[in-house]
């Protein structure tokens, strides 16, 4: 291996060591490739694509995976088929509330009917969205943007379709009253539109220019040398370092050029040296499962499946369990 590698891009910096993973430790592209099913001891695997390059992965070892007995799974099982009846209790309110809506029920009939809990906003107008302090419609409009436009086409006591948040909620937005607001003067409203008009076409030319710078330097060339550049060096970046450039590194190969907009100025990023560590010293564990065990437990007691009671057929949980290799 260390000499194919040699060969190809001509040092063995990149060479990583014999190390045991099972699936869910390795990216789900390697992870996906390695654990195939007619992957077997002493094979080379095809090169995988990744964030940071190409990856040939050996496999000199491989392990069986062990049997548990359905006693020291049961919890686990239990807590999944809870889980996955909540989240079906939850889809079919949403399935609810879409024909309601297209029967013509409004958003006050809706809530009441299917006992959904309702949180008032402060009277918003369009130019107030981008600061609204109520977190799921936050959550909402920093995901969907357009949402916004639905929202301001809707009548009194209108209400959006159900709306996913993080995969495990979801959002239903109603019109309690509308109030009408004074006309702007026409010469205002042309001065922000030229304004807007203006600003996209700068921020379009900006882009332009800075793929075309971005492309030069990929083929080899150099930066006019009219531009006024302000060059800086950065060691150790990792993927959660708190820095505007992270996602913009980590989404390139070694020793290609990209680029990132600001308001401003042009953020040219080459991508220099790539290292490797398998100690997962940034990552708190620990924190990552509580903060996960919470969101289950938000979801089994959110507002829309306040009193319901999942029961779990324990005998028939362990005939299913027994035929099915863990």
């Amino acid at each position: 291996m260390t000499a194919a590698l040699k060969d190809v891009v001509g040092d063995t910096d990149g060479f990583r060591n014999t190390a045991d993973y099972d699936a869910k430790g390795l990216p789900a592209e390697l992870s996906d490739v390695a654990f195939g099913s007619n992957v077997k001891k002493g094979d080379v695997l095809p090169p995988v694509k990744t964030l940071i390059g190409y990856s040939v992965m050996k496999v000199v070892k491989v392990t069986e995976g062990a049997y548990r007995t359905f006693k020291s799974v049961k919890t686990n099982l239990k807590k999944e088929m809870q889980d996955n009846a909540v989240y079906d209790a939850l889809y079919n309110k949403m399935v609810d509330a879409e024909d309601m809506l297209d029967n013509g029920d409004g958003f006050s009939n809706i809530s009441e009917k299917l006992k959904l809990q309702t949180s008032d906003s402060v009277s918003l107008s369009r130019n107030d969205l981008k600061a609204v302090k109520l977190l799921a419609l936050r959550k909402v409009l920093d995901s969907k943007p357009s949402v916004a436009d639905e929202l301001f086409s809707l009548s009194e006591n209108g209400a959006t379709y159900p709306l996913e948040l993080d995969d495990d909620e979801f959002i239903i937005i109603g019109v309690k009253s509308i109030i009408q607001q004074d006309v702007v003067a026409l010469d205002d409203v042309r001065k922000d539109i030229v304004k807007t008009l203006k600003a996209e076409r700068k921020a379009s030319m900006a882009e332009a220019k800075a793929l075309e710078f971005t492309n030069a330097l990929n083929e080899g060339g150099d930066l006019p040398q009219s531009l006024k550049v302000k060059e800086s060096k950065i060691k150790n970046m990792k993927r959660n370092d708190d820095n505007k450039n992270a996602p913009l590194v980590y989404s390139l190969n070694k020793d290609e050029y990209g680029y990132r907009l600001d308001d401003k100025s042009v953020a040219i990023v080459q991508l220099t040296d790539v290292s490797f560590s398998n100690k997962v010293d940034d990552v708190d564990v620990k924190s990552i499962r509580s903060a996960q065990n919470a969101l289950v437990n938000t979801l089994s007691q959110s507002y829309w499946r306040d009193d319901m009671t999942v029961t779990i057929n324990e005998a028939l949980l362990e005939q299913a369990y027994s035929t099915t290799v863990q």
